[in-house]
């Protein structure tokens, strides 16, 4: 990954551990540097960003005890006048692409509100944007999903669900052991949906196993009767079907269903 920031913040420390803060991009050499760390703030609207790249995998606790120990670092020589973002990605010798290293209970980053001087983990932040659910206005989201074959070999994907009628979703189908991948959005009506006939280009699909993704975009995305019924970020949705990403409750729903 190369690193592009707009500002330098720079330090470098050659010792047993390696620092560097990039202003202008340059590709991290995991044969040579031990950790790489980057701080910027490209959008200036936004928070900063503190990435740290290590050259070897670490374990997800003790990776995120040293981006906590960078956070706070960073507002003590930096005085910050904006959130702090922060993730721990590893890169291996003699590869060329990063992992991402997941912090306490899956979280994806950690992050410094300059609001309340705290440190989150991502999970905390986006629960706490999300809020309760409003009284009464709960929803435990099902779906009900079923498949249909036409005499083209085609297939479609059907069911029902208890969420509000205009909600646009998106449906995905994948086989793997055939490469396939096909998309449809779609919009529940009478708490019901149905995709359009999936194809490979043109001709049927072959018989075996599809994953049914279900998913659902930003809220807003939505339109606003259905905004007054889930929620301005999604808070009442709630149950399995429902994960929480971006600061809102979306929809992501999975199953697997054998087409003949």
């Amino acid at each position: 990954m190369k690193l592009k920031t707009e500002y330098l913040f720079l330090y470098f420390v050659t010792t047993l551990i390696s620092f560097s803060f990039h202003a202008f991009g340059a590709d991290f050499n995991p044969q040579l540097e031990i950790y790489q760390i980057e701080y910027s703030n490209v959008m200036k609207t936004g928070p900063t960003i503190l990435t740290i790249i290590f050259n070897s995998k670490i374990e997800p606790q003790k990776a995120e005890e040293f981006t906590r120990d960078q956070i706070n670092q960073a507002i003590k020589y930096q005085d910050p006048k904006t959130d702090i973002q922060a993730f721990a990605w590893y890169q291996l010798p003699n590869q060329s692409t990063e992992k991402m290293i997941e912090f306490s209970g899956g979280s994806s980053f950690l992050i410094y509100e300059l609001k309340t001087k705290k440190i989150l983990l991502s999970k905390d932040y986006e629960a706490a944007l999300v809020g309760k659910p409003q009284s009464g206005n709960e929803i435990e989201v099902s779906f009900e999903v079923n498949t249909e074959k036409n005499e083209s070999g085609e297939i479609r994907v059907l069911g029902r669900t208890n969420l509000p009628d205009n909600m646009d979703l998106m449906i995905s189908l994948t086989n793997p052991s055939i490469k396939y991948f096909g998309q449809d959005k779609i919009k529940i009506k009478n708490n019901s949906f149905v995709s359009a006939w999936f194809n490979n280009k043109g001709t049927g699909l072959s018989p075996g196993k599809y994953k049914i993704e279900i998913t659902s975009p930003l809220t807003d995305f939505q339109p606003n009767t259905v905004k007054e019924i889930i929620g301005e970020r999604g808070e009442n949705l709630l149950g399995d079907a429902v994960k929480m990403d971006y600061g809102q409750n979306l929809i992501d729903y999975t199953t697997t269903k054998s087409i003949n």
